[in-house]
């Protein structure tokens, strides 16, 4: 079973190996009850973020489980270092956020795209397979499993033509 304490080991093992300008950050990883998601991401009160990972996540027994959890953490640490800084460039974010369904689209596929480029996108898959068993997928949510699938081939054949 999965602990808070192995959480935090993913969430490090993750930033280590793919968002290293995130070794100083701040940010803790804790189970919830989240209804409508499998992971969620928010800003502490202080400085520093949070990442809520559904209570559903908890029991994991064997590796190709573990990857579902890098992959929606790895998704997570992507929406991160997209945050905008400086107080006027957050209030127009959330405005942008709140107002266009397109925003969020893009914002959303290009945060996938990032858990890609970072060698997270095998995991983000599965995470995405995981996930689509209890929550419907919109466009607006990301890229789909296929558009996944097309990159990480895409990629793969590329680094063979080498």
């Amino acid at each position: 079973m999965t602990t808070n304490v192995e959480l935090g080991n993913f969430k490090d093992e993750v930033i280590k190996n793919a968002f290293p300008e995130l070794m100083k950050v701040d940010i803790k990883i804790d189970f919830e009850l989240i209804k409508d998601a499998c992971m969620e991401i928010g800003e502490l009160e202080d400085e520093g973020h949070y990442i809520e990972v559904d209570t559903s996540l908890m029991i994991i027994h064997d590796d190709d489980e573990n990857e579902i959890l890098k992959g929606g953490i790895a998704h997570e640490l992507s929406h991160i270092i997209r945050k905008p800084k400086g107080v006027f460039n957050i209030w127009i974010e959330k405005l942008l956020y709140k107002m266009s369904s397109r925003y969020r689209e893009l914002d959303e596929r290009n945060t996938d795209l990032i858990t890609i480029l970072r060698g997270y996108g095998n995991e983000l898959l599965k995470f995405l397979k995981y996930c689509e068993q209890d929550y419907s997928r919109y466009e607006e949510d990301g890229l789909s499993q296929i558009e996944i699938k097309a990159l990480l081939e895409n990629i793969g054949s590329k680094k063979h033509k080498r």
